[in-house]
């Protein structure tokens, strides 16, 4: 199969999927992001395309949850060798993305602490936890008065953050995070 042909099998599989291409397909063996239906200016989709022997793709749909991968040529085709290269590349691949993945929660956690540290305790009285009547232990509230709500990893590491739309009174204090 040409390499034109293997393009065209992987842009029909890859929209087969839902996703959305936006251009000509890049077949580096890169990770590529990707519009979905129903959000085609988005990067809910991404893929991975290698053209060298044997020629295959990998995808993912993070709305729908879908990810799957395609060879050019069915694996039964398929010289041993062909076969070892291809579980070396899908190995290669899920260290690569494992490790891409460690790096962006790394990032979020780093943001996570910078907020949470410029944010300050929530009263009892923020109209949120006045409502539902319960105190405010653990929690902040950012320049603009929004319950920050930390998400701790299993080790209870600070990974994320969670803010709330619901905003206190104005105050006289003007900086925000």
């Amino acid at each position: 199969m040409s390499n034109a042909d293997a393009l065209l099998l992987f842009a029909e599989t890859l929209t087969a999927a839902g996703l959305v291409l936006n251009g000509p397909l890049i077949a580096d063996g890169g990770t590529h992001r990707c519009g979905v239906e129903g959000k085609p200016r988005g990067r809910d989709g991404a893929y991975r395309i290698h053209l060298d022997a044997p020629a295959c793709c990998w995808w993912r749909n993070w709305i729908t949850g879908d990810t799957g991968t395609k060879s050019a040529t069915p694996e039964k085709d398929m010289s041993p060798a062909e076969r070892q290269t291809l579980r070396e590349r899908i190995a290669a691949a899920r260290k690569a993305t494992e490790e891409e993945q460690a790096k962006r929660n790394a990032a979020a956690a780093k943001l996570a602490r910078i907020l949470w540290e410029r944010a300050t305790p929530a009263p009892d009285s923020h109209p949120y936890l006045a409502r539902k009547r319960v105190p405010a232990p653990g929690l902040r509230q950012d320049g603009q008065g929004r319950l920050v709500v930390p998400v701790r990893d299993a080790e209870g590491g600070l990974a994320s953050l969670h803010s709330s739309c619901r905003k206190s009174p104005p105050t006289a204090r003007t900086s925000s995070l």
